[in-house]
């Protein structure tokens, strides 16, 4: 059984020499490689896309896990995590920040199978950034931080620094969470 993240590029290769991405179960693991079922993932596309080995590594950014884009082609596993933060970027731009952390997330989950912690810093980064940018998620950035200090030798003061700015935001929200609810329960009450 593959880990979540992992590929196995040969059979994908040797599978799309035979078939195109319609003809995949709708229960079967999705062939991109997400780990979820084929009915969740990418059978919405399906009848327009046809995977083709010959034509190498569509890459949508680098410079988050890779130096040069010529790196991230030559491992697939950096391709798709640097595919993985330019899509979050795009949803990111365009309001869906939801989904824009779930594919940061899903980066995590990647570099933890991988049992890399360089890759797992990076990943850990892009979500605390992506929560610094985004106070609603001001809990899920102290985790993150958390997560991070003992990982980060050099940046250890930096990561201090966040976590207070974290913190107080997620006081200030939770504060006005609760003024929000006062007020709602006295207009309740009111004849």
């Amino acid at each position: 059984m593959e880990r979540w993240g992992e590929l196995n590029w040969e059979e994908l290769r040797r599978d799309a020499d035979r078939e195109s991405l319609s003809k995949v179960g709708r229960n079967d693991p999705c062939p991109c490689g997400s780990g979820r079922k084929f009915k969740k993932c990418c059978l919405a596309i399906a009848d327009g896309v046809t995977a083709d080995p010959r034509a190498g590594v569509l890459l949508l950014g680098w410079g988050s896990y890779a130096l040069d884009p010529d790196t991230a082609r030559a491992d697939p596993l950096l391709a798709q995590m640097e595919n993985r933060v330019a899509i979050a970027e795009f949803m990111e731009e365009h309001g869906y920040r939801a989904l824009a952390l779930r594919y940061l997330l899903e980066n995590v989950s990647c570099a933890e199978a991988q049992g890399e912690r360089g890759l797992l810093v990076n990943s850990l980064q892009d979500v605390q950034h992506f929560c610094l940018d985004h106070p609603a998620y001001a809990g899920l950035g102290l985790k993150t931080i958390d997560r991070l200090i003992p990982l980060a030798e050099r940046e250890k003061a930096a990561l201090r620094q966040d976590r207070a700015v974290m913190l107080a935001t997620a006081r200030r929200r939770a504060r006005r969470r609760r003024v929000r609810r006062k007020l709602s329960g006295a207009r309740g009450s009111q004849p």
